[in-house]
């Protein structure tokens, strides 16, 4: 259902009129259209006139509907939200939690703000396309694809983020920034890793949303490359289709997660947490160096950027073909992605998976078995650690067996009471029956060694 008519009436000086703003009553304030910016009540009314009624007071005065008022009734929005590829009235329907809901009669402000117009020639975006594949050589077209297709359908998510990584001076920033002109500015947006742990989350209204300066500051820190990697995830991939937006000028409400998230850094195996499973990231890393470029190369590059680069790289990113790219698939696991997993590997957890190996993987096994190992002899904190022990056998693929008759869920062995550990992707009876057995064939052996 249409908003109905507005009056032509206008502000004293012409430049405001009531098409130009909306009520938001989620927000106690009104949208003005052509800033994107919030008004308070005493401003809409001390700006617009009054709207006469035709009827007259006592003592002979005309009477006014004031404006804040008419736009409350006649210009009210039920929801906020951003949504790129949406009008920027949606007409019967709300956002919900998961999807798109019918909605009667409902309308709701979608605040995304469209790609500038910008006018080029794809060809002449050479320089910018050029230095992408001179500092990733292997992953350029991918990385070209990803980034075309944000600029051509900025409304579908691609389900992968991109980790560029590579040492200071070498144009990574240069690169982001013609992409930036191309999206707009308030459409492009660059966070610290810790803004991830803030409650605001503002951020999430972004065609492309660049983390910057990606690495681990350790546990004194407000968020380490663990706590990083698990903030990331809801804005990397979907699901969830849709994420709760946390901004101080709107209270809490959904927006669609179709963002590009970017990652940078001048870090490699301190960087980002990665494991060898993980499909979230197209990981590309450059081993070009800042001394590669002559004095002045980069004052000439951001000039020309500034006066036609932009528009030729958006011409080139609108003209590339996508149609072969599919932004639900997996990135492809680079180079670059395997050395940050090996990097990342624990030397308590690659000890455990080692000692696992020396049992030849068995599908349930016992912290003493572990520690009569050739390595488990030698690794005090086995003994002195039992938390790490657990967490260890899980990042292994085990999880620890419950005995239901037993209220700490250990099991008698040899008349000592024992955590029985089986592997994780046996199911519930099969993780039993593997328990059961291990019992029957550890019953009756000389105890082994409890260090």
């Amino acid at each position: 259902m249409p908003l109905p008519k507005v009056p032509t009436l206008r502000s004293a000086d012409g430049g405001v009129g009531f098409e130009d703003l909306f009520s938001v009553p989620e927000t106690n304030q009104y949208y003005y259209r052509p800033t994107r910016k919030w008004w308070k009540q005493e401003r809409v009314n001390s700006v617009l006139p009054g709207i006469p009624t035709g009827q007259m007071a006592r003592g002979g005065k005309p009477v006014f509907i004031k404006p804040s008022d008419w736009l409350d009734q006649f210009r009210r929005i039920e929801q906020t939200t951003w949504a790129p590829g949406e009008p920027e009235i949606i007409e019967d329907k709300i956002l919900s939690s998961n999807d798109w809901e019918d909605a009667p009669g409902k309308h709701v402000l979608n605040i995304y703000n469209p790609m500038p117009t910008l006018t080029g020639d794809a060809h002449a975006a050479a320089p910018w396309v050029d230095h992408l594949r001179l500092i990733y050589p292997t992953e350029a077209e991918e990385i070209l694809d990803w980034m075309a297709w944000k600029v051509q359908h900025p409304d579908i998510k691609v389900n992968h983020a991109m980790f560029l990584g590579g040492r200071e001076g070498i144009g990574k920033d240069w690169i982001l920034q013609g992409l930036a002109a191309v999206v707009g500015a308030s459409n492009y947006k660059t966070i610290q890793p810790t803004k991830l742990a803030g409650k605001n989350n503002a951020f999430v209204k972004s065609v492309i949303l660049v983390v910057n300066e990606i690495h681990d500051v350790g546990d004194t820190g407000t968020i380490n490359r663990y706590t990083l990697a698990d903030a990331i995830k809801p804005y990397a991939a979907a699901p969830p289709p849709v994420l709760d937006c946390e901004d101080k000028y709107i209270r809490s409400h959904p927006v669609l997660n179709t963002l590009g998230l970017i990652l940078l850094s001048n870090h490699k195996t301190d960087g980002i947490y990665l494991e060898a499973d993980n499909r979230r990231y197209l990981v590309c890393w450059s081993t070009v160096r800042k001394e590669a470029f002559r004095k002045g190369f980069w004052i000439e590059r951001y000039g020309w950027l500034r006066s036609e680069g932009a528009g030729h790289i958006a011409a080139f990113l609108r003209a590339r073909d996508v149609s072969r790219f599919d932004p639900g698939a997996e990135p492809r696991q680079t180079e670059a992605f395997f050395g940050i997993v090996r990097a990342n590997v624990d030397p308590k957890t690659e000890a455990m998976g080692d000692m696992l190996d020396e049992l030849a993987r068995p599908d349930a096994v016992t912290l003493a078995q572990l520690r009569n190992t050739e390595i488990g002899k030698g690794s005090e904190w086995l003994s002195n650690e039992p938390r790490t022990v657990g967490h260890k056998l899980g990042n292994c693929g085990y999880d620890a067996v419950k005995n239901a008759g037993d209220g700490r869920g250990k099991w008698s062995i040899n008349g000592k009471q024992q955590v029985i550990y089986a592997k994780e992707n046996l199911s519930p009876d099969e993780r039993q029956a593997a328990a059961d057995r291990l019992i029957k064939q550890l019953r009756g052996q000389q105890p082994l060694r409890v260090v």
